[in-house]
């Protein structure tokens, strides 16, 4: 007598179990690169923005050691400000060197043996690409040798801001340094300033104009 196997018609077999320790296909691998790169795409646009405001605080620090030290200066010094450019006896107000009378002094605490300014230091904006050298923060040369008694809006007058010179003012528009020509502005539009009673502001292009750089 004959024994028959019989079989389920269309019948499926299980699949084996995985060996080798469970590894990814290939397709799960290329799903798990596609959603990390979704991610990053998403996450570095908010990466940057939040580093680019940690350099923007880092910018409005130095800006206001600046202004700190130019009280300083004017309160040692008749409430006048100091100058800003260099005459034949005297160095420019950002020489740090042994002959310094302002940054040295007042920023540094005491002259260092060289006049180069180095990056990273007080006079250096980490967001700024085309500065003049290692300063990008110009001072308001309408400033100059004005007695702090004689101006009447001091938390609408800038001292210092971003920019590509060593001094900026309101003198001729269009050419370098004025405001509009000197002033370099952040990758969020912004340019910071410290004003004339200490405080440190963000300032859009449209917030800025001549008044702003007049000592009356």
């Amino acid at each position: 007598m004959k024994h028959i196997t019989h079989g389920l018609v269309g019948e499926v077999k299980a699949t084996p179990p995985r060996t080798g320790g469970g590894g990814f296909t290939l397709i799960e691998l290329l799903v798990v690169i596609a959603i990390i790169s979704i991610l990053a795409a998403l996450l570095m646009p908010a990466l940057k923005r939040a580093r680019d405001a940690a350099k923007s605080v880092n910018c409005m620090s130095n800006l206001k050691q600046l202004g700190l030290a130019a009280m300083l200066y004017a309160n040692d010094n008749n409430r006048s400000f100091p100058h800003y450019n260099g005459h034949p006896t005297v160095p420019f107000w950002y020489s740090v060197g042994p002959d310094s009378f302002f940054a040295g002094k007042y920023l540094y605490n005491r002259p260092t043996n060289s006049n180069a300014l180095e990056l990273g230091s007080v006079f250096d904006c980490p967001l700024l690409k085309d500065g003049w050298g290692n300063l990008d923060h110009p001072y308001n040369s309408e400033c100059l040798y004005v007695s702090l008694n004689s101006i009447r809006s001091p938390s609408k007058k800038i001292l210092f801001c971003d920019g590509a010179y060593y001094f900026i003012n309101n003198d001729t528009p269009g050419t370098l340094p004025h405001w509009d020509t000197a002033a370099r502005y952040h990758p969020n539009g912004k340019m910071n300033a410290v004003f004339v009673d200490g405080h440190v502001e963000s300032l859009g292009r449209q917030d800025i104009d001549d008044a702003k750089f007049e000592m009356d």
